[in-house]
């Protein structure tokens, strides 16, 4: 009887030590698993939750400069953050082709720069139903009044809005 219980014993830490094993070999795994999940359902939210659209914009040129202004409103129901205002990318396609301006604190000549609505700095995020006010200075929209003029403003996560217009002479 008592080898039966020694038996028995050394199956049974056997079959505790091979639990140990596979739980530290597949939690670390499904723990990434989750952790993937959990990231990518959370880009998505973001995404979903992400609507913005132009409400207005004008194109001042003249032979020796062209300055854009666009109001973007954030229509959706996430606030849209500084970091990613900052890393947002803006296109300017007129009929002398299409380039992409850099974003600038300041903008100079071919760069872009925004500010809330009413002049001031965003310092931490732009919430539901504020607007943005973009400044846009490019070379590219010189000396293009009464042409068509295609602006593309699109935020890190692929929501973009654009606006086609004519260019005005100042």
């Amino acid at each position: 009887m008592s080898s039966e219980t020694i038996t028995s014993a050394i199956f049974l830490i056997t079959a505790l030590l091979a639990l140990a094993i596979l739980v530290n070999a597949f939690f670390p795994v499904m723990h990434q698993t989750a952790s993937t999940f959990s990231d990518s359902m959370d880009s998505v939210g973001d995404a979903i939750g992400t609507e913005i659209k132009i409400t207005y914009a004008y194109i001042y040129s003249t032979p020796s400069h062209g300055d854009a202004y666009v109001f973007i409103k954030n229509v959706g129901s996430e606030r849209i953050g500084k970091k990613a205002l900052d890393s947002s990318e803006v296109f300017v396609e007129t009929s002398g082709g299409a380039v992409r301006v850099p974003h600038a604190d300041t903008a100079s000549s071919n760069q872009w720069q925004y500010r809330a609505y009413d002049g001031s700095e965003i310092t931490k995020w732009l919430s539901p139903g504020e607007t943005l006010r973009i400044l846009i200075k490019s070379d590219n929209l010189m000396n293009t009044a009464g042409q068509e003029d295609k602006i593309t403003f699109a935020l890190p996560n692929g929501i973009r809005t654009q606006v086609t217009t004519s260019a005005g002479s100042v």
